[in-house]
């Protein structure tokens, strides 16, 4: 079998175990943060018995597997959620390593941005410019599954992770602005280029769901259709801020109809069980792999 084949498959599931674990990370910051308790210095337990979880159970993925859904200890069933969303996170990183990483980043516009491709010549021969694009488009995944997850479970979205994407966007596209223009911008008169492209980017896709937040504020509508309302503004200025303008339309759009695929489901049911955020994960992860195709004319 081929060398570089087996290098490349290697990584890859090794980048997928690392958004495994991030998944299950996920899973505890989406739980605890919206009712201010730490994610950090309480181990794992069921939120029934208060146990707290073996660490041959908390395995990610296979401890749901292996204890068949349920509490070792008190048997109640554990939802299917968790480990779907550390399996995903998984994919997610596991699938962006093939399309982004190795390719020497060939899905983003104007790529790719190197010569050099496969994981031997450029993870293990580090090429840190597509290797900073990588970890930063997995950090947007990682931070919209948190908010995906809050936002389905109607909580509001704790501030600190606000003010932790907002540092983020506005450090990394000023001092790192190639992650935004996918080219060396070292000029003076390109500087603030990533900048200029974050913000731009934070307001297509957002625009609109302030507007809709400006008049249930005005309408005085209830706390918590108005949380609602502020989870999904936040989501997509957050999205945007991280992608930058380039090609975001087409994901605006794509979230709008799955949007409105949710919004009937909804409706037939008599409840509103599926939050709208939902479809901007995947949403994400498509237009991050398909993102150069977006954004020809």
């Amino acid at each position: 079998m081929n060398t570089h084949f087996l290098i490349d498959l290697g990584t890859a599931l090794w980048l997928g175990c690392i958004g495994v674990c991030i998944g299950s990370f996920l899973n505890v910051v989406a739980y605890r943060m919206p009712l201010g308790l730490s994610v950090v210095w309480k181990p794992s337990h069921c939120p029934n018995c208060k146990h707290s979880i073996r660490g041959y159970d908390n395995v990610p993925v296979l401890g749901w597997l292996w204890l068949r859904g349920r509490c070792r200890d008190c048997r109640e069933p554990i939802a299917p959620r968790y480990a779907i969303v550390e399996a995903v996170m998984g994919l997610a990183f596991f699938a962006l390593a093939y399309t982004e990483l190795f390719s020497g980043g060939a899905n983003l516009p104007g790529g790719p941005i190197t010569n050099f491709s496969g994981a031997l010549e450029v993870v293990w021969d580090p090429q840190w410019q597509i290797i900073g694009i990588y970890m930063y488009h997995c950090t947007l995944l990682s931070l919209l599954m948190s908010l995906v997850l809050i936002g389905q479970d109607k909580q509001r979205i704790p501030l600190s992770i606000v003010l932790f994407a907002t540092a983020m966007i506005t450090t990394c596209s000023i001092k790192f602005p190639y992650l935004y223009t996918m080219a060396d911008t070292s000029d003076d008169h390109l500087k603030y280029l990533g900048f200029v492209k974050a913000v731009a980017g934070a307001l297509v896709l957002s625009w609109f769901s302030w507007i809709v937040l400006a008049v249930l504020l005005v309408r005085k509508t209830s706390q918590k259709l108005f949380n609602y309302g502020a989870s999904i503004a936040i989501a997509l200025a957050i999205t945007g801020g991280f992608l930058g303008i380039e090609g975001t339309w087409a994901l605006l759009v794509f979230w709008v109809i799955a949007s409105f695929v949710i919004f009937l489901k909804n409706k037939s049911i008599g409840a509103h069980t599926y939050s709208i955020l939902i479809p901007l994960w995947p949403a994400t992860l498509v237009f991050l792999i398909f993102w150069r195709l977006c954004t020809k004319s």
